[in-house]
């Protein structure tokens, strides 16, 4: 039953990159969003030839699921993936290949202010082939960086970071 729910899930979730996919290809320009001392904060931009692959909105919301392929290698500087809590982002990580993997996420500050990971429900420990986040808890802080280690199969650990926004 529990690997039928995965194949559905990742089912529709590929479904709705296909229909955005058309649709988003011309919108992969950087996000901003402004902390309270109105400084833009970079974001990373969705990018089909990147780990961080597409930005899944729903009709009639602001809230998107962020879709993050496990099998790029993060070898470089980059942005954090930014979930923005007042729309409630949420993100999907997701083996392109098949291949499973674990996550880690962790925050870059104390764990005091930023809690131990900002989801609502703790990140699975188990090695999938694809996990959904989730909503983000209530009363994450805004401006909070997490750290993401992906162990892959066969492969070298990946990490990407994910900041929350308003």
């Amino acid at each position: 039953m529990r690997i039928t729910h995965h194949f559905a899930l990742l089912a529709l979730v590929s479904c709705v990159v296909l229909v955005n996919t058309s649709s988003a290809a011309g919108q992969a320009s950087s996000q901003t969003s402004t902390q309270p001392s109105n400084t833009p904060q970079r974001c990373a931009p969705a990018n089909l030839k990147s780990g961080y692959t597409q930005d899944v909105t729903f009709f009639k919301t602001k809230r998107q699921v962020k879709v993050y392929d496990t099998d790029y290698d993060e070898t470089h500087q980059h942005d954090p993936i930014c979930l923005s809590k007042q729309n409630n982002d949420a993100i999907f990580w997701v083996s392109g290949s098949g291949k499973n993997f674990k996550l880690k996420v962790y925050p870059q500050s104390d764990p005091g202010t930023c809690g131990h990971h900002p989801f609502k429900f703790d990140p699975t420990q188990d090695s999938v082939d694809g996990y959904y986040s989730g909503p983000l808890r209530s009363d994450v802080p805004v401006d909070c960086i997490y750290n993401v280690d992906i162990q892959r199969e066969g492969g070298q650990p990946a990490d990407p970071h994910i900041q929350i926004t308003r």
